[in-house]
């Protein structure tokens, strides 16, 4: 198998220890974790395109309400809130490129193919990302089985030009991770990369968007909410930087292949499920531990890392082969299970890993184990 180094860190039945009675409880846990129990829970999804857009902007309207009134009423309480708010705006920025604009990309998000092209556009100016046709060659071949998680796989390029070279030591990459994190010259060299990807593809809904998310910080500054201001930019143009690294470090087995793969068999080996949460042990001791962990890991983890439907990426990818469709996006938390249930064809329940750490650990350690040649 081509990782054979991540089997460990993959975990099974750790959703069953937070189970419970109520379904509105259990509702909160499958978008906090990622991992649904239904039918212990209620299906909640958004099909319809134009509604999803709809709810995530106006969602995106009422955390920056909920901050404006924060920052009037008490400045200690925006100050305070301050980390939650600034972690869930760059969910709303990353959802929009990683679902919004990922699945225009496959035409998937609307069913008018001119729509896709001109809502990616719009992202791209909005958020300041690569351009809808770059995006889209880069992500085509990602797919590929030629190139899926070589060294000529864009994600993977990416990954080696920040220095994650594979066949170092461990204690190397966690070092690199802080460094890059904490890194002005990182922070600024993604920023210039987002911008120049924007611009590579300028036309009227890259402008569009632009000019929208501009007007956002004209407001802020002109009503004085300076705090609110800076708070937003840092989310966009900084965190925005540590999200995609935190996901892009921890999305495949990278690295692991060097020529075309030969089955789906194979395909199916490098792409995992990751998920937010932690074994419930049901000791005073254990639920005040988990408790901390949900609030204060697997939340930021959730919503800044691996937001929409990025804990099932391995169904994004293995779906057509298990009479799934990419074009049912919405509801991939509850089919990636129907498929489980019914088959698992290609096991993806044997490929799970529980919260971030797991996931670097795993990702360093099979980084550690490969090298780009022979």
């Amino acid at each position: 198998m081509s990782c054979v180094s991540e089997r460990k860190f993959f975990e099974c039945g750790v959703r069953n220890t937070f189970l419970f009675e109520s379904k509105m409880i259990n509702t909160v846990l499958d978008y906090v974790s990622g991992k649904t129990s239904y039918p212990h829970s209620y299906k909640i999804y958004i099909a319809n395109p134009y509604a999803r857009v709809m709810v995530v902007f106006s969602l995106g309207g009422l955390m920056g309400l909920q901050y404006v009134i924060a920052y009037i009423l008490n400045p200690m309480l925006f100050f305070i809130s301050s980390l939650y708010i600034c972690i869930f705006y760059v969910c709303f920025f990353r959802s929009l490129q990683v679902s919004h604009m990922h699945y225009c990309i496959h035409r998937s998000f609307f069913e008018n193919f001119k729509m896709n092209v001109v809502y990616a556009s719009f992202i791209s100016g909005f958020v300041i990302c690569q351009n809808y046709n770059d995006y889209k060659r880069e992500h085509f071949r990602h797919h590929s089985k030629k190139y899926f998680q070589t060294e000529k796989d864009a994600d993977a390029d990416l990954l080696i030009n920040i220095m994650f070279i594979p066949g170092m030591d461990t204690s190397f990459y966690l070092k690199l991770l802080y460094t890059t994190i904490f890194s002005p010259l990182f922070h600024i060299r993604f920023v210039f990369i987002r911008f120049y990807g924007m611009i590579k593809n300028y036309n009227l809904y890259v402008a569009i968007g632009n000019f929208s998310i501009f007007s956002v910080y004209y407001f802020l500054i002109y009503s004085n909410f300076y705090g609110i201001a800076i708070s937003v930019l840092f989310s966009q143009l900084v965190f925005y930087n540590i999200s995609s690294l935190l996901q892009f470090l921890t999305e495949h087995a990278w690295f692991s292949r060097r020529k075309s793969l030969r089955d789906v068999q194979e395909y199916s080996y490098g792409c995992w499920a990751r998920f937010c949460g932690a074994r419930l042990e049901k000791t005073p001791v254990g639920w005040a531990r988990w408790i901390f962990y949900m609030l204060c890991v697997a939340v930021p983890y959730r919503f800044g890392v691996v937001m929409g439907d990025l804990p099932v990426h391995d169904w994004h990818h293995l779906c057509r082969y298990m009479g799934g469709s990419e074009k049912k996006w919405m509801s991939s938390l509850y089919d990636r299970e129907k498929a489980i249930e019914e088959n698992d064809l290609l096991g993806l329940s044997s490929r799970e890993v529980w919260g971030i750490k797991n996931a670097l650990r795993m990702s360093f350690e099979g980084l550690s184990r490969r090298s780009l040649k022979n």
